[in-house]
């Protein structure tokens, strides 16, 4: 295919950049691994594995990876990511790039890896205080039934 990057390569680009497994990707997204192997690196995927790709993946940017226009990343602060046909200055540059995305992908994956546990720390916590909230009402029922019972005796002996 010469000295562009198919859409394909940009995909693994991509799976690069975000430290993403290509079996994570490929169970994912359903798409078989066959498709990024060998000559079938070559052929270009079809609509619905685009859509789904891009519906999986939001902060890919379809621009970039369809047209080569843009930021591989939506609203990335960085400039685009280049072809190979470009200058060697310009693939060092690139290189520059991508090592800064990937500090920034490290960074945004270990926040969200905290954000992840902090999600499951409240949620345990929800639960306990739902558990906690129906003990309450457990003790107040028991509680009423208990003073209906001491009043209704007090009524008893007072006859």
């Amino acid at each position: 295919m010469g000295d562009f990057l198919t859409i394909k390569d940009k995909i693994v680009a991509f799976l690069r950049l975000q430290n993403i497994k290509k079996s994570d990707f490929f169970e994912a997204t359903g798409i078989q691994p066959s498709n990024f192997k060998g000559k079938n690196m070559l052929s270009q995927p079809g609509g619905d594995m685009l859509v789904k790709i891009l519906t999986i993946y939001p902060e890919l940017s379809a621009e970039w990876l369809m047209r080569g226009d843009g930021e591989m990343l939506r609203g990335s602060r960085y400039a685009k990511i280049v072809d190979s046909t470009s200058t060697q200055h310009s693939a060092n540059n690139t290189n520059e790039i991508l090592d800064k995305q990937n500090t920034t992908s490290g960074i945004l994956n270990r926040l969200f890896d905290s954000l992840s546990e902090k999600e499951d720390i409240l949620r345990k916590q929800a639960e306990e205080i739902g558990g906690l909230k129906e003990r309450i009402k457990q003790l107040e029922y028991e509680l009423k039934k208990h003073a209906s019972v001491v009043s209704d005796s007090s009524i008893a002996n007072a006859v």
